[in-house]
C-alpha cells in the first residue's frame, strides 16, 4: 500500500520575514497552525517537517511529538 506524505519546508532565514514560521497567530506558532490543518488532510499518511537548525533549536523534539508529527527531517534546505 502507497503511503501519502505531506512535507512542510519550515525555513527560519526569510529575507521579508525572519522565523515566519515560529511567529504565533492566534496564540500558537504558525507551524502548529499548518500541521493542524495538514493533521484534518483524510489522504495523507504522514506528516514531514524539513527545517534548518535554526528552527530546530526552537521546536526540540517535543514539540514535535506535543504535534503528533510521526518523524522530522531536520537539515539545511539550499533553495535555487
Amino acid at each position: 500500500m502507497k503511503k501519502i506524505v505531506g512535507i512542510i519546508e519550515a525555513r527560519m532565514s526569510l529575507s521579508r520575514l525572519p522565523g515566519k514560521v515560529m511567529k504565533k497567530i492566534f496564540e500558537k506558532p504558525l507551524l502548529e497552525l499548518l500541521i493542524e490543518r495538514l493533521k484534518r488532510a483524510k489522504m495523507l499518511d504522514i506528516i514531514v517537517v524539513g527545517a534548518c537548525n535554526g528552527l530546530f533549536a526552537k521546536v526540540r523534539n517535543s514539540l514535535l511529538q506535543k504535534w503528533g508529527i510521526s518523524f522530522a527531517i531536520l537539515s539545511y534546505f539550499i533553495l535555487q
